[in-house]
């Protein structure tokens, strides 16, 4: 995962996976770790669930970018053992408007990618995948509501899914 620009992550930060089977974050509010599964949970989903259901207020800054004038990027990489299987890509343009800064509103433009990018200072060197979805790629046609579920389970005082219908929680069971 490498994100840039992202909520409150001013420079590129990345983290590595793949040397685990186990992650915990564990650390002091507003140093990151919420903001690391939003980060995957945009890639996977196009959304994040606990923004969307906040107020839709009109906000003077991007709720998404630490920096308004400089563009986001989040890339995942999703790997099958040593070997990239994609690379979800989720850019947000520099300079929104102040509408863009509402949670309904929000720009992000989300693309599959074959590989990793060797230069992130020349992101015109992507290659975009053509033939296959994330759908296809992970093997779930429900990613949205799966991540809901895996999300809920793991950050408890996220309580979003919560705030569903009972009959949509059950449905996403």
């Amino acid at each position: 995962l490498r994100v840039d620009n992202f909520k409150s992550f001013n420079k590129p930060f990345e983290v590595d996976f793949s040397e685990s089977d186990l992650f915990i974050f564990d650390g002091p509010n507003g140093f990151g770790k919420t903001t690391l599964f939003d980060a995957i949970e945009l890639c996977l989903t196009d959304r994040i669930g606990r923004i969307e259901n906040t107020d839709n207020k009109q906000k003077n800054s991007h709720i998404l970018k630490f920096y308004s004038e400089k563009p986001t990027t989040i890339f995942l990489e999703l790997k099958e053992g040593m070997a990239t299987q994609a690379v979800v890509y989720a850019y947000i343009p520099p300079n929104t408007s102040k509408v863009e800064n509402k949670p309904g509103n929000c720009t992000v433009t989300i693309k599959l990618l074959k590989a990793w990018p060797e230069d992130f200072d020349d992101l015109s060197t992507l290659i975009v995948e053509q033939e296959r979805t994330l759908a296809d790629i992970t093997g779930n046609r429900e990613i949205k509501d799966t991540f809901d579920l895996f999300n809920y389970v793991q950050q408890e005082e996220t309580c979003h899914f919560l705030k569903n219908k009972e009959n949509e929680r059950h449905n996403k069971i």
